[in-house]
């Protein structure tokens, strides 16, 4: 997350970026205070209030491990709305950590990969380059943008497995982890994810002294890419040996949530949920299993809270095995954990589903931060915990109580069926014109009159970094622009492509879900820009700091 100060608005609009740039404020400082690292997310580009939250921390002695907790999706709203129900590492961060309910991320799309990214390196998509989970990318010698997954490199491969090869290649920035391990040359960093690709883009640019590894649905084990490694290490063999004996065994997934506790979130009765069919508990794999998103148990777990519990199980034999901060140097542990994501979007963020899973995850939190203590001492180690993005509430889901007021009024179901006519729209307007300025045109004109779309803006006015934006909206597209990138979403056709082939970028009216999946995420409002801060450990002043980061 890249922290800045938001300004008043009275219609709560994304806030002014400084202008002063990314390479110009940010740089590791000699002594690798992790505090000062985590506490900002990029050294040296504190906000006051975070500089306040550091305390005496740069009078401390150097924590021996650096710990970055990126919750998928855990938009700002959910900890101090469930704060009443957790009882474990949640409860503990937010009562001996600094807690920030106003922190925000600033770039739009709002989608995980670029949130992942701006996390682990302090910039925005356009100076780190992750503008999307895909995009459409120039080639160096011209020709046609074609698409690409963020992380899709065809000269590595899956270590043991069939599938795609992936690597950091395309991250344009160093972040935390380059730095930790350049500090000292004895330093290890390791990367632990339940999503996909998470933990690539927490380890940095490289590949030395780092064990980076993630949960694949598709193999149904934790894998790497051949970038890090050729083979697995036998800790890692070992754990997964065990991994559908323990963690990833259940085949239903029952509510853990207390009776007096589930007023907290909407009745488990939404048929607007899931498939609309299996809305409540229990969940079945017997039951629920596809032939799209969950056509194997793998991939049902990947939608349940089980994997989280194994990435957590994971990063504690990576800290005994590899000893991380008990050797002397800093160290360095990412832990990304994708359940809320998955959850949420399924069943969204105010469901009993996202409360359970929410549970689980602060009894596991617990676990690790009691290991943690053991093991790297309590006192020795300084952990953040934050999030890529946030999610808009379903659109069909009854109002309720919330701990922020989002203002994003009724929301609005766009179905893809809708989508793919506008673009055969678009497409039939833009044959009509005789060049490419006038299609554009003619395009821009049919998308402002959509009852979903807020506003369209052109490739010229996003590139244009030092004019006046039209609108505060505009700046957060700015932060997530790249030149020769370009994200697919939030509109795109499978027949006809995406806006970038005009030129064009568009902001859905506010509350706008597009396609079958419960709840979404991408915008530039609240309600996806809002998310979960807290730092914890050695040198942080505990307590609630209610202004803008």
């Amino acid at each position: 997350m890249r922290l800045t100060v938001r300004p008043t608005s009275p219609a709560r609009r994304p806030g002014a970026v400084r202008r002063a740039g990314w390479r110009d404020r940010c740089g590791l400082a000699v002594a690798v205070t992790a505090l000062a690292a985590l506490a900002t997310l990029a050294p040296a580009c504190r906000a006051p209030a975070v500089q306040r939250a550091a305390g005496r921390a740069s009078a401390s002695a150097a924590p021996r491990l650096v710990v970055l907790v990126a919750v998928d999706q855990l938009r700002g709203d959910l900890l101090p709305l469930y704060a009443p129900a957790f009882t474990g590492g949640l409860r503990r961060l937010l009562a001996e950590g600094r807690h920030f309910p106003e922190a925000r991320i600033v770039h739009t799309p709002s989608n995980s990969m670029p949130g992942h990214v701006t996390l682990a390196t302090g910039a925005h998509p356009r100076r780190h380059g992750i503008v999307d989970n895909g995009f459409f990318e120039q080639a160096d010698s011209g020709g046609p943008a074609r698409y690409t997954m963020a992380v899709a490199d065809s000269l590595e491969r899956i270590v043991g497995a069939s599938e795609p090869g992936v690597s950091p290649r395309r991250l344009l920035t160093t972040g935390l982890a380059d730095w930790v391990l350049a500090h000292d040359s004895g330093a290890v960093a390791a990367a632990i994810s339940m999503n996909e690709y998470g933990a690539l883009l927490h380890a940095g640019r490289g590949a030395e002294r780092r064990h980076v590894f993630w949960y694949s649905p598709a193999v149904g084990r934790f894998v790497t890419s051949t970038y890090y490694a050729s083979e697995y290490p036998a800790w890692v063999e070992s754990f997964n040996a065990r991994l559908g004996e323990t963690y990833l065994k259940d085949s239903v997934w029952t509510s853990t949530v207390p009776a007096a506790v589930r007023a907290l979130a909407l009745p488990d009765s939404g048929r607007y949920e899931h498939d609309h069919v299996h809305t409540a508990f229990p969940h079945r794999f017997a039951a629920e299993r596809d032939s799209v998103w969950k056509p194997t148990f793998a991939s049902w777990l990947y939608f349940t809270p089980y994997p989280d519990a194994a990435a957590l199980a994971l990063a504690r034999d990576a800290v005994r095995t590899l000893r991380l901060g008990q050797r002397g140097p800093t160290d360095y542990l990412s832990v990304t954990l994708g359940g809320t994501d998955h959850v949420g979007h399924w069943f969204g963020p105010r469901s009993q589903e996202q409360l359970d899973n929410l549970l689980r995850l602060d009894r596991a939190l617990g676990e690790f931060l009691e290991y943690l203590d053991a093991s790297v001492g309590h006192g020795n180690y300084v952990l953040a915990l934050s999030a890529d993005h946030g999610v808009a509430d379903i659109p069909e889901a009854l109002p309720a109580p919330a701990a922020f007021e989002f203002g994003t009024g009724a929301g609005l179901r766009v179905s893809e069926e809708a989508v793919e006519r506008l673009f055969d729209t678009l497409s039939a307007a833009a044959r009509r014109e005789a060049t490419p300025a006038a299609a554009r045109s003619a395009v821009r004109e049919i998308l402002r009159r959509q009852p979903f779309v807020a506003a369209v803006m052109t490739r010229e006015e996003l590139a244009d970094t030092a004019g006046a934006p039209a609108d505060s909206f505009v700046t957060l597209f700015r932060n997530g622009f790249h030149p020769r990138r370009t994200p697919a979403r939030p509109l795109v056709s499978h027949r006809n492509g995406s806006l970038a082939r005009y030129g064009l970028t568009a902001r859905l009216a506010p509350g706008a879900v597009v396609g079958d999946v419960p709840a979404e995420h991408g915008s530039p409002y609240e309600y996806d820009r809002r998310v979960a801060l807290v730092l914890f450990g050695t040198g942080v002043s505990p307590g609630v700091d209610s202004r803008a980061v």
